[in-house]
C-alpha cells in the first residue's frame, strides 16, 4: 500500500535532508526495517527535540507548514517538538517509499504533572507518532518525544519490548484505558520501567491508536499545545538530542537542557553538566551542545517571559 502522507518534498529536498542527518542510503537497499532503524537514530541525534520557538521568537508560535519545517530543520539546523519533528520525518519516509501515516497520542498524566507521579490516566490528544508498515507488520516510530521515549521502531505486538538507555526497558501493551467508558475500546500504551530505583513497575508514557490523523487534526492540536498556559511547553525551555555510538547506528545516550540545567545520560549513567545562570550562558549551551544559533530577533523574544533567566 502506498503512503497516505502527501509527498511534499522534492528529490533535491530529500537529498538535502539525508545529507543533514549524515546518512547515505545503500543504493540497492529499499525501505526495510534496518534502514528505518538507522534513519531514526540519525534523525534524533541530528534534529533536537526543542520548543525554543515558543520562548525565543518574536511571535512565540509554531508552524507545521512543510516549507517552514524544512527551512527551520534542514537549512537552519534547528529542531522542533513532537509534531514538527515527526511530521518532517514522516514526510521524508514517504519520499523514500515507506508506507507511513500519522497518528495521534495522549501523554500520561504522570508526566504532565497534572495528576501526580503515580497517575494512570491520559490527557487529550497532544502528541504525534508515525505508523510504518513493512512486510505486513506495523511499527510505531517516534522521533519527537525527547529523552525517555523509544529509540528504535517498535512492532505493534501486544507485549513487545525494546531496550532503552542503560537499564530502561520499553513495552507496548494493547489494553483498555481506565478512562474508556466503552468496554470494547483499546489503545496501544507505551510503557517504561528500569529508569530508577523503583524500576520493576511498568509506568505509562503515552497511549495511541492506529486511526490515521490528518495534517488538519495536528493544526488543532498544535494550537492547544503551543498556547495553553497549562501546556508544559509554554512554561518550560527544553532542548534534547540523542548521542550515537562511534559507528553512528545506535543511540547510546542523550543531552537534555531543561530550563537552566544541561544533563547527559550515557547508557543510563546520568550527570549534571551545566547550570545556566544567565541568558548568555543558556544561548552558549544551545550553540555548543546542540548547534543552534538563534537570530537577534529570536534572542530578544524571551524578554519579559517567565522562562527568561535572570
Amino acid at each position: 500500500m502506498a503512503s497516505s502522507i502527501p509527498e511534499s518534498y522534492t528529490p533535491a529536498q530529500l537529498s538535502a535532508y539525508l545529507s543533514h542527518i549524515s546518512f547515505s542510503p545503500p543504493l540497492a537497499q529499499g525501505p526495510d526495517l534496518t534502514y528505518l532503524t538507522v534513519l531514526q537514530a540519525r534523525q534524533v541525534a541530528r534534529v533536537p527535540f526543542e520548543d525554543l520557538s515558543l520562548h525565543y521568537s518574536p511571535t512565540h508560535t509554531i508552524s507545521l507548514d512543510p516549507v517552514v519545517l524544512f527551512d527551520k530543520i534542514v537549512h537552519r539546523g534547528r529542531g522542533g517538538y513532537c509534531m514538527e519533528n515527526n511530521m518532517l520525518f514522516g514526510q521524508m519516509l514517504a519520499a523514500l517509499g515507506y508506507d507511513v501515516y500519522f497518528a495521534g497520542a495522549r501523554i500520561s498524566e504522570r508526566l504532565t504533572g497534572s495528576r501526580g507521579a503515580e497517575a494512570q490516566d491520559f490527557g487529550g490528544w497532544s502528541h504525534m507518532v508515525n505508523i510504518v508498515t513493512i512486510q505486513n507488520m506495523r511499527y510505531v516510530v517516534d522521533v519527537g518525544f525527547g529523552a525517555g521515549g523509544s529509540i528504535r521502531p517498535m512492532p505493534l505486538v501486544d507485549g513487545a519490548e525494546s531496550q532503552g538507555l542503560g537499564t530502561q526497558m520499553l513495552r507496548l501493551a494493547y489494553r483498555r484505558l481506565r478512562q474508556h467508558r466503552d468496554p470494547t475500546q483499546r489503545a496501544w500504551v507505551l510503557e517504561t520501567r528500569g529508569e530508577d530505583e523503583n524500576g520493576e513497575e511498568w509506568k505509562p508514557i503515552y497511549a495511541f491508536t492506529t486511526v490515521e490523523f490528518l495534517p488538519s487534526d495536528f493544526s488543532v492540536m498544535n494550537l492547544a499545545t503551543s498556547t495553553l498556559r497549562t501546556s508544559w511547553f509554554t512554561y518550560t525551555v527544553v532542548c534534547a538530542r540523542m548521542l550515537l555510538s562511534e559507528a553512528g547506528d545506535e543511540v547510546i545516550g542523550n543531552l537534555t537542557l531543561v530550563n537552566r540545567d544541561l544533563k547527559r545520560n550515557i547508557r543510563g549513567k546520568k550527570e549534571l553538566l551545566v547550570t545556566c545562570q544567565s541568558e548568555e550562558e543558556r544561548l552558549a549551551v544551545l550553540e555548543e551542545h546542540f548547534g543552534i544559533v538563534l537570530r537577534e530577533d529570536e534572542r530578544g523574544g524571551i524578554a519579559g517571559l517567565g522562562t527568561a533567566l535572570r
